[in-house]
């Protein structure tokens, strides 16, 4: 959950066994900025349990990470993710801001224990376009698939880049779908 605009830091137990962990500025003005969570079900709670129930709560307004452990149940393997959440600025803002997003991103993902599957879900504020940089919009190399946007901005640029350093793939642009932004600059 992104821009979830609450206060300070949150573990809460949720009717039918789900925990919402949530993270944002100690104080919020008007409306509110910033803010973002992670919903567990029941099940996932478990797999968060198993896991050592850590939360990773210290990067800022900006960005949560926790930990799953679940068994494969065909090999009965252990199977480490790491859950992100994560909400970028406006892509009007300040560099300096923009840096501070990507290192949280980026120490967020750096806790994922070896061979852990990284699952980030983020407002990311950008338009990756489609297809490889420099190459075709149907090339399937790299972090961009073939579907999505074509249109590219500068957030966008700067989050292909981050994406391709952490080898790290925009998963909705590689199946094509009915939608793709959830907003549009008039």
């Amino acid at each position: 959950l992104q821009e979830t605009w609450r206060k300070g830091k949150e573990l809460k137990q949720c009717d039918g066994g789900f925990m919402f962990i949530g993270v944002g500025p100690d104080t919020q003005q008007r409306r509110g900025t910033k803010g973002v969570a992670i919903l567990l079900s029941a099940t996932a709670v478990a797999a968060w349990k198993a896991a050592g129930s850590i939360v990773h709560d210290d990067f800022g307004p900006r960005v949560l990470a926790v930990p799953l452990s679940v068994k494969d149940s065909q090999s009965d393997k252990r199977l480490d993710v790491l859950l992100v959440s994560a909400y970028a600025s406006v892509s009007s803002a300040a560099a300096e801001e923009w840096d501070e997003y990507y290192d949280a991103l980026s120490r967020a993902i750096a806790t994922a224990p070896a061979g852990a599957t990284v699952l980030v879900g983020t407002d990311a504020n950008a338009s990756i376009g489609r297809g490889r940089l420099g190459g075709p919009a149907d090339d399937h190399a790299g972090a961009v698939g073939p579907f999505g946007i074509e249109h590219m901005n500068a957030s966008g640029r700067q989050l292909r880049t981050f994406l391709e350093t952490q080898k790290l793939a925009s998963l909705a642009s590689f199946f094509n779908k009915k939608y793709y932004g959830t907003w549009q600059h008039p």
